[in-house]
């Protein structure tokens, strides 16, 4: 009987579009804060962290647990960038997508995806010195890692919430470093990573990534990305071009000319990849629409 890739259920890749954002997370500080930051997510909507690192303009975090709580988990996510991007004043709204995964397989190589995203993205060192991730994560002495923090159970209330963003209580064993970080081993499931990846020479392996499985990987989260976008905001952006193009505030008032010219714009843009939602938002018939977009077999 030959190998068999085994069916999970439970994990999801989770992670922000960076398109069009200058700099969400700009300086060393700025990483370490959005780790924090997904670590707290996680413990306030109960799911557990295997793999998560900070970009400049996005994040990118494998989450395991229920489906509802990986929604939450989601959704939480996208709440509080979008109040850190208004509060930095950035324009483009920030948008979170969920990946689910099926495979162990799978799970493996999005987590490597992840954990090397620096490198990919053009950083000069191992992925264990990036200052947005996880450091050190596989085959450590997690406990003296952990030890090696200071107790966030014994910071002040004001501190801590100054420091953490947050009025949740975190657990009395999680520590943190002199720079502000959580240690990441009381949050990341080290445990589950070791047993995927049950030698060095497995996460060596999985380490290397072809230049055509990345630039897939790649591909697959920008289509997430642009496929997790909400009919609200597909209506949103219907009305805010028949304004634009035409003056008029609601689609309902073009003419069927009118609205075509707007659907066609929103599907050149990959605003959606759904005939149905368009059709809806466009306030045009399924069947015309498929008929005007998409090329005959």
């Amino acid at each position: 009987m030959g190998w068999i890739d085994k069916t999970i259920n439970d994990c999801s890749h989770i992670y922000s579009d960076g398109r069009n954002v200058s700099a969400l997370f700009e300086s060393d500080a700025d990483k370490i804060e959005g780790l924090n930051l997904i670590a707290v997510t996680a413990l306030e909507t109960d799911v557990i962290i295997l793999m998560d690192v900070v970009m400049t303009t996005h994040f990118h975090g494998i989450a395991a647990g229920r489906d509802e709580n990986r929604w939450r988990f989601k959704k939480g996510m996208e709440r509080k960038l979008e109040t850190r991007r208004c509060r930095l004043g950035l324009k483009t709204q920030i948008r979170v997508s969920k990946d689910d995964i099926s495979t162990e397989n799978e799970l493996k190589d999005k987590i490597m995806y992840d954990y090397r995203n620096p490198i990919a993205a053009g950083y000069g060192r191992m992925p264990w010195h990036y200052v947005g991730g996880v450091g050190d994560i596989f085959f450590s002495n997690h406990k003296a890692r952990i030890a090696s923090g200071s107790p966030i159970k014994d910071m002040r209330v004001t501190d801590r919430r100054a420091m953490f963003h947050t009025k949740t209580m975190l657990p009395p064993g999680w520590t943190y470093w002199s720079n502000g970080l959580i240690v990441p081993d009381c949050y990341i499931d080290w445990q589950r990573l070791e047993r995927l990846f049950p030698s060095p020479k497995a996460v060596l392996a999985f380490m290397y990534q072809s230049k055509e499985k990345e630039t897939a990987e790649d591909a697959l989260c920008a289509r997430e990305i642009i496929l997790d976008m909400s009919e609200k905001e597909l209506r949103h952006e219907a009305k805010c071009l028949s304004l634009s193009l035409f003056g008029k505030e609601y689609v309902s008032r073009l003419s069927d000319q009118e609205r075509i010219t707007v659907a066609r714009q929103m599907w050149a843009s990959r605003k959606t990849y759904s005939i149905s939602a368009l059709s809806r938002a466009t306030h045009l018939d399924k069947q015309l629409l498929q008929t005007i977009l998409l090329p005959p077999k």
